[in-house]
């Protein structure tokens, strides 16, 4: 079994200091930066000179 080692000040460990538990979840906000239709209001691509609707793939590779 691994040793539970307390999160400190520096970023080191493996567990939370509070309650032990070595379950822990880190939430990060990214930005996004995507070509908007006005007209329709969502986001899109140019492929092949058309617009085309980003699919989920397309807005997740569009992360910085």
């Amino acid at each position: 079994m691994i040793e539970k080692i307390p999160i400190s000040d520096t970023r080191e460990g493996n567990c939370c200091p509070v309650c032990n538990s070595t379950r822990i979840t880190r939430h990060e906000q990214r930005n996004l930066q995507v070509s908007v239709n006005l007209s329709t209001e969502k986001p899109f691509c140019m492929k092949n000179g058309r617009m085309k609707p980003l699919s989920k793939r397309e807005k997740a590779f569009a992360f910085d």
